[in-house]
């Protein structure tokens, strides 16, 4: 019988808890164990790995299953689970790629004791998930899906560049396709118009600046979500951007297209990483005085609403 009262309650929810845990998809007989779910006590690089990059996972201990003991890489064979959420996701249900022991490593800075799993041997491409078991119960960790391939950061690049394109103040910029807020895979349109054009009035009062008032220092790049713009910020940027394209030129040219969604009078015909050292180069250099020294910064004297647009 169905029970009633505290044991129907009991057996009802055991048998919810079973179907969670162990939900059958009935038409291939395959059995979908609920921590498919990636576990956050399983960290590595979800951007990806290139074939003959080093390749390390690490884990922390768990107060209740223990240390990681045995890890193993699977491939990833998407489906949707028979039960819970049906959205696609890695079932992971091909055998162990490549498998090992998890290595006891050094206190994090959290102070929490770390294990690393080197899976640096594992250079077939294709998209994988690593499997952890712990030292009691026998539970299973499973980490976020990862993809190893050649072009394993040619996304996260593009992403980078774009993010710097749509940061440039003084000038419209967009349409740009970037991630949904929600992080479920969509993307949207993202732009802005000619913002801060009449930049900037020197702070008198906190510089004690003889210079005039108005000091042109039109363009550069909004900082961290903010407005304002900041010379050691840019300068810094620049440096990684020149440095990122002495070392991997070709790579990243061949990456990123150079027809990005940048204001037309702008185009320059340069190689897209360039062009943005050139329009963050072009701001650091009015930044400074006829001093000889340098403004630090160009901000409002308080930190603008975050939901309202640039050019408002």
């Amino acid at each position: 019988g169905r029970g009633d009262g505290k044991e129907g309650m009991t057996l009802t929810l055991y048998f919810r808890l079973v179907a969670a845990c162990c939900a059958v998809d009935v038409a291939s007989a395959v059995w979908l164990p609920w921590a498919y779910v990636p576990a956050p006590d399983v960290r590595l690089s979800t951007i990806g790995y290139t074939p003959l990059q080093a390749k390390r996972a690490t884990a922390v201990w768990s107060n209740f299953y223990g240390r990681p003991a045995h890890w193993e890489v699977r491939r990833c064979n998407w489906g949707v689970p028979a039960y819970g959420n049906r959205a696609p996701r890695c079932l992971a249900e091909s055998d162990a790629v490549i498998s090992g022991e998890w290595a006891s490593g050094a206190l994090s800075d959290s102070g929490r004791q770390t294990w690393v799993a080197d899976f640096s041997a594992l250079q077939g491409e294709g998209q994988y998930i690593l499997r952890s078991e712990r030292s009691r119960l026998g539970h299973l960790d499973w980490s976020q899906p990862f993809n190893v391939s050649g072009r394993a950061f040619v996304g996260a690049l593009n992403m980078a560049m774009d993010a710097l394109t749509l940061a440039r103040c003084g000038v419209a910029v967009g349409p740009v396709t970037v991630p949904g807020e929600m992080g479920d895979g969509e993307t949207r349109a993202a732009s802005h118009g000619a913002c801060h054009i009449l930049d900037g009035l020197v702070d008198h009062e906190h510089t004690r600046s003889a210079e005039e008032a108005h000091v042109r220092s039109v363009g550069g790049w909004h900082d961290a979500g903010d407005f304002g713009k900041y010379t050691v910020n840019a300068a810094f940027t620049v440096g990684t951007l020149v440095m990122a394209q002495e070392h991997f030129g070709v790579a990243v040219d061949e990456a990123v297209p150079r027809d990005r969604p940048v204001n037309a009078s702008a185009a320059t015909g340069l190689p897209a990483l360039l062009d943005e050292v050139r329009w963050g180069m072009a701001w650091l250099l009015t930044t400074q005085a006829p001093s000889g020294s340098a403004y630090h910064k160009l901000t409002e004297p308080h930190f603008q609403d975050l939901q309202v647009a640039p050019e408002e």
